[in-house]
């Protein structure tokens, strides 16, 4: 029951969209036997937004295929959520978009998780459909976000809409473009501007609001179709982890997809890039 209670609570906090004052080279993968589970218990799946989209995709084409296949993908927990859900029993696939730390995931018998990594994702400043440029570059989009700039050409106010320092996009903007990422940081921290603390509150927020720019990936923006791409400013890695041990029927199956022809065609599309 608390492993369930664990889940639930991440996944309601995780679309939550704040307004300052109040709320608004990948390790080899061991070839392990899968082991056999009735497919009654449910194959549970959660983790990072910028995970969402593609693995929602596979899932649905799994469930065409084989309609009695019981899966659920939860709303996005975020990369931590997801390892310290799976330890806690609530999930049986974490889903992560950042590196794993020194320990994280190590369970209570020191064993350490396996990470399938299956894909890379740009980062990109997206901004509501609407908004009167046709492109940023890091430098102009840092110059926002210390507020030096607050309207775009024809006058319009700029709506930045910022993510938690411990989101991966942000993170992966800052190996590429450290003074930006320290303006992010800041910026988060000022109380300037609203927070997004989901990938999915982000992407409403910037199709909603007039003149909004964020940070978010690439995949969810053209899977979701409505947002502008204003600049790349990274790339990040896209896993999905299990603990150690043989992997349930199901569990090896689902990660088989992630890597199949199909899955290839339809995140190459989108701008992912899956891995070998």
């Amino acid at each position: 029951m608390a492993a369930t209670l664990f889940l639930l609570a991440c996944a309601g906090q995780g679309l939550v969209l704040a307004w300052p004052g109040g709320a608004i080279a990948p390790p080899e993968v061991p070839c392990l036997a899968p082991t056999i589970v009735s497919r009654d218990a449910p194959l549970e799946i959660a983790g990072s937004g910028s995970n969402l989209p593609l693995v929602e995709r596979v899932v649905a084409a799994w469930r065409a295929e084989e309609p009695g296949v019981r899966v659920r993908v939860h709303p996005s927990i975020g990369s931590g959520g997801a390892i310290r859900a799976l330890l806690d029993g609530a999930i049986n696939i974490g889903l992560v978009s950042r590196p794993l730390r020194p320990g994280e995931g190590r369970d209570e018998f020191g064993d350490e998780p396996v990470v399938v990594w299956y894909a890379e994702v740009p980062v990109v400043a997206a901004g509501n459909p609407d908004v009167p440029v046709e492109s940023l570059d890091a430098e102009r989009l840092q110059r926002i976000v210390e507020g030096r700039e607050q309207r775009w050409p024809d006058g319009s106010p700029i709506v930045f809409v910022a993510r938690e320092p411990s989101d991966s996009s942000l993170a992966a903007a800052e190996a590429r473009h450290p003074a930006l990422g320290r303006a992010l940081r800041e910026a988060f921290l000022s109380g300037r501007f609203a927070t997004a603390y989901s990938d999915a509150a982000l992407l409403d927020a910037l199709e909603r609001i007039p003149g909004a720019v964020g940070l978010t990936d690439l995949g969810q923006v053209r899977l979701r179709g409505t947002l502008r791409v204003l600049c790349e400013l990274g790339t990040k890695p896209l896993g999905a982890v299990v603990t150690g041990g043989r992997p349930r029927e199901d569990q090896a199956e689902f990660l088989a997809r992630l890597r199949s022809p199909a899955t290839r065609a339809l995140a190459e599309t989108a701008g992912y890039r899956v891995l070998p």
